[in-house]
């Protein structure tokens, strides 16, 4: 397997009043959290190689997020057993 030595994302600039101050991350159908936490992963990786400021922790921030949302739910998950639920 070749790994690609860029990320390949598609961008869009914003529009209206945001121009210039913001951009989407480009996605054709579907998404789910684990290929959003990879977008933008490579995201804020792609703005480090290119020199461009920004503030970093985006990613972390997206994932505690994320897990807040998702935590009660995967904690239940994790502990469900056969056995406490069999009549």
């Amino acid at each position: 397997m070749r790994w690609r030595s860029t990320p390949f994302i598609s961008y869009g600039s914003s529009f209206g009043a945001l121009a210039g101050k913001y951009f989407r991350i480009g996605h054709l159908g579907d998404i789910n959290d684990t290929m959003l936490m990879g977008a933008l992963a490579a995201t804020e990786m792609a703005l480090g190689l290119a020199g461009v400021p920004h503030k970093k922790g985006g990613v972390q921030a997206a994932m505690d997020y994320l897990t807040s949302v998702h935590g009660s739910t995967a904690k239940q998950a994790a502990e469900w057993s056969p056995s406490k639920h069999h009549s």
